[in-house]
């Protein structure tokens, strides 16, 4: 047995042995154990809030995700909505060039008729003038009647083109949006 208590590390046992029977008499293990048991309490309330967070997190993306899924709705509703008032917009705006269009040939005509029917009357003169060349000399030789009759169609026709031309500009500035001209 003195070959046991020769060797140095056997003392180092012994004193280490020693070590923890006064330490565990002391009650040392108890606060040992305890500081770990609160230690444990302290990582699962942690682990209590994480889940809590997490639960919290997962919860504001399933609301963000529907906000941005109703938010992508309305956009195409909305999408949709300007692209049938641009069709609408569309089809008024060639309803309403057929219909200048129409007024405007139809007034076209009716300037055309006009011109012809005052080229023909000029015709008429000129060749009434060559068939007989010393009626420019003299004079028309007409009845006071026929005279009478010339004069009024002449006049006809002048208040005519005056009123078409009264009309056309009226229709011109109601079409720029100006006031009607006093005439």
């Amino acid at each position: 047995m003195d070959y046991f208590f020769a060797e140095p590390k056997n003392w180092i046992l012994i004193g280490l042995a020693l070590f923890f029977a006064v330490v565990f008499y002391a009650g040392a293990h108890t606060i040992i154990f305890k500081s770990l048991d609160d230690r444990a309490a302290a990582i699962r309330d942690e682990l209590g809030r994480a889940a809590a967070l997490r639960h919290e997190a997962e919860e504001l993306l399933r609301q963000y995700a529907a906000r941005k899924n109703a938010a992508e709705a309305d956009a195409a509703r909305i999408v949709a909505q300007a692209q049938a008032d641009a069709d609408s917009i569309r089809r008024e705006a060639e309803r309403e060039l057929a219909a200048d269009l129409q007024r405007r040939e139809r007034q076209m005509e009716e300037r055309i008729a006009r011109a012809e029917r005052l080229a023909a009357d000029h015709v008429i003169d000129e060749a009434e003038k060559q068939r007989c060349p010393r009626l420019e000399q003299i004079g028309p030789v007409q009845s006071p009647r026929q005279q009478h009759h010339q004069a009024k169609g002449r006049q006809q026709r002048h208040r005519c083109l005056e009123r078409d031309q009264r009309d056309q500009r009226r229709q011109y500035d109601r079409q720029r949006g100006k006031p009607a001209r006093a005439l």
